[in-house]
């Protein structure tokens, strides 16, 4: 049985792949977080647990999931992590997590797909994005071929610098990092609530018709994939597909940035001291002069006060993908 966890999307395309390939059931792991329901599932076949890499480590929610659910039947599990470059060395806490749950851990498979942190990273316009969903077919079918075989995947190699970063690095960026208190809407928001039904913690919710963050984010981008143009201008509102083309924004006193058109410019403002002062005129900006076009009528959320935040220069990789 397959069991994934998604943001926006990367780790559910690689889930439904093995699936497909496999012919294998999926799961997945939103409702049971969202609701704070324990798993209670079992299956006959390898267990293939997939989700994004968020600071070279499985997402703590999911960890959490596993630790608190029960596999039954099979013993035998895979990991598959998605990522924007690489997974550090996540293989050492997802045996022990394997030996707590009573499972026997058969390697980590390492998928790279498109970026699409923005937090602190460029998502990759949409020629390159599907340059790189091709590439990571190769390493998919060979995961599909072990699994079949029963044999565990390649043992990942970890340099010294991968295990920095899937340890004090990975502490640190939690720590540092993913925090919820520097988003905020401007008077573009129309009180879709999709962002609400999109988190998968409850962390965000709808007060007089306007999105309020909670602490428990995660930062797992799934905001991204679900604030998308009012249903007076599209075509199709009920769209679900995880759209990974860039558009540009441009901001008095601001560089470029790529930002995926489904987050419709969504931007995530610093919440470091140092940038204090800045954040502030930049919403005075922001109130003065709307970055969208006026026939727009979307959501916008937060603002990035530099594209290479302090948190990208501690950690140039981390949360690469989440997916």
């Amino acid at each position: 049985m397959i069991v994934y966890f998604t943001g926006t999307g990367n780790s559910r395309y690689c889930a439904q792949m093995l699936a497909d390939k496999l012919d294998d059931e999926i799961v997945d792991a939103f409702h049971f977080i969202r609701n704070g329901i324990p798993a209670e599932l079992i299956s006959g076949r390898p267990w293939i647990f997939v989700a994004p890499t968020y600071g070279w480590q499985l997402p703590r929610i999911f960890v959490d999931f596993i630790r608190s659910g029960s596999f039954l039947g099979s013993k035998d599990a895979y990991f598959v992590m998605t990522c924007g470059s690489e997974i550090g060395n996540p293989e050492p806490k997802n045996k022990a997590l394997c030996e707590e749950i009573g499972l026997r851990f058969l390697g980590t498979l390492e998928v790279v797909m498109p970026e699409n942190y923005i937090v602190m990273f460029n998502a990759p316009g949409q020629d390159k994005a599907c340059e790189i969903v091709a590439a990571a077919q190769p390493m998919l079918e060979r995961g599909v071929a072990r699994i079949r075989e029963k044999r565990a995947f390649p043992v990942h190699k970890a340099g010294i610098t991968d295990k920095l970063k899937s340890g004090f690095v990975n502490d640190m960026f939690y720590r540092i990092c993913v925090k919820s208190k520097a988003f905020f809407v401007s008077r573009n928001c129309i009180g879709c609530g999709r962002c609400e039904k999109a988190c998968p913690l409850g962390n965000i919710q709808m007060k007089n018709g306007t999105p309020a963050w909670g602490d428990r984010c995660t930062h797992c981008m799934a905001l991204s994939a679900a604030v998308q143009p009012a249903p007076s201008s599209m075509a199709n509102p009920a769209r679900e597909s995880r759209d990974i083309n860039v558009r540009h924004t441009k901001i008095k006193g601001q560089k470029k940035l790529k930002m995926p058109p489904s987050i419709c410019a969504a931007h995530f403002e610093k919440t470091c001291s140092k940038y204090k002062k800045r954040r502030e005129q930049l919403k005075r900006d922001l109130i003065q002069k709307d970055p969208l076009e006026k026939d727009e009528h979307c959501a916008f959320i937060g603002h990035l006060t530099k594209s290479k935040s302090q948190c990208g220069k501690l950690f140039p990789s981390a949360h690469r993908s989440i997916g």
